[in-house]
């Protein structure tokens, strides 16, 4: 019988690292294919952007000193 949670849907489809100043220092997608890897850094810079208005308004997202921003973002079939 499947397992019926909901985390056996989950999967990961990318990681990416970024420095204190924006910037990019790895991505990586599963697999990794060039249109991949592309929607994956839009997704990364579009979460991006989420926590730096969060920290503009001085909301921090909730985030607290847990650092637990919750769902940041949803691009097509990927939520971040």
């Amino acid at each position: 019988m499947p397992d019926p949670s909901p985390s056996s849907s989950l999967s990961l489809s990318s990681i990416s690292f970024l420095s204190p100043t924006n910037h990019p220092l790895y991505l990586r997608s599963f697999p990794q294919t060039p249109q991949a890897d592309l929607t994956h850094w839009h997704v990364s810079f579009a979460a991006l952007d989420y926590v730096e208005e969060a920290i503009a308004n001085g909301s921090g997202g909730g985030a607290g000193k847990e650092g637990y921003l919750g769902l940041l973002v949803v691009v097509e079939d990927l939520a971040v």
